[in-house]
């Protein structure tokens, strides 16, 4: 029960890195508040709200499975190292019996499937958001006609994160493995440089009340910092070639997708402000009609 009981900063950050895996998702409700009723206060809300449901869920799963199984090696013990890569399929049986323990694992397949689309309704509204302000093209701004979403931006998302799978599965069931645990090294480094991005953006008014200082100065800066750290000491850990299932001239194969994704992002960027220089130079906020397609 005690948060602080841990060993060292390195399993503190690896903590951390999970509670971000755990997490990664729900940020997607934000990113929907031009679609939602009173946006600029119901999304927020509903992001606060889902977080605290997220952790009350996660806190009972846990005290129920250490109650029921015990943290023993042997048996359906949760220090048995056969039954890590998935616990729940393992406590369904014995719990609900043999035909619920199916509800259980279709109940884990569909959260899978959440995952996917909680990423693919973020990211299409993301380009949706950059195309309207000029810092993407102008197809990523295009709104599909019946379903009022940014239908070019969701097709292309899902396209290319269909293809990127298919082909790290085709590669090696391993290098998908590794491309999954760098995940959380990625979600560090934009989740930090988000938090930075915050007390940068709203300097200006962190002096207009206690309460602009403390939401949108210091717990930002708090979070930032924290999460960069985590980065940093993931990153380390992440090096090691032991780390994972796959290593390349000494180098962790988790460290390389980690941080060759980045480098691939920063390219990208460059090559963005080459085209889209006048958003860059002069942050230009007039947003663009968006156009409505049969796309």
């Amino acid at each position: 029960m005690n948060p602080f009981a841990f060993d060292g900063f390195g399993p503190f950050a690896e903590a951390v890195m999970l509670c971000l895996f755990i997490y990664w998702g729900w940020d997607a409700l934000i990113t929907a508040n031009e679609e939602t009723r009173d946006g600029e206060r119901v999304a927020g809300q509903a992001a606060v709200i889902s977080t605290l449901v997220l952790l009350g869920t996660y806190l009972f799963t846990a005290f129920a499975a250490i109650s029921f199984a015990g943290t023993g090696t042997g048996g359906t013990g949760l220090g048995n190292p056969d039954n890590a890569a998935d616990i729940l399929s393992t406590l369904a049986p014995p719990v609900l019996g043999t035909a619920l323990a199916k509800v259980m694992q279709l109940a884990v397949c569909v959260s899978a499937v959440s995952a996917l689309l909680t990423s693919l309704v973020g990211s299409s509204r993301g380009t949706l958001s950059m195309a309207a302000h000029g810092a993407l093209p102008s197809a990523f701004a295009r709104v599909h006609p019946r379903h009022r979403t940014p239908g070019f931006g969701t097709v292309f998302i899902g396209a290319t994160a269909a293809c990127l799978l298919v082909v790290l599965t085709l590669v090696s069931t391993d290098f998908l493995g590794d491309a999954i645990l760098c995940i959380g090294l990625l979600i560090a480094c934009y989740y930090g440089t988000t938090a930075l991005a915050c007390v940068w953006y709203f300097r200006g008014r962190l002096r207009d009340s206690l309460r602009d200082l403390l939401l949108r100065g210091i717990l930002p800066l708090l979070g930032g910092l924290m999460m960069l750290a985590a980065f940093a000491r993931s990153a380390h850990d992440m090096y090691d070639p032991a780390y994972g299932s796959t290593s390349f001239h000494g180098i962790g194969g988790v460290f390389l997708l980690g941080a060759g994704s980045i480098v691939t992002g920063v390219l990208a960027l460059a090559v963005v402000r080459t085209r889209f220089h006048r958003f860059f130079r002069d942050g230009r906020t007039t947003v663009a009609e968006l156009t409505i397609t049969e796309d």
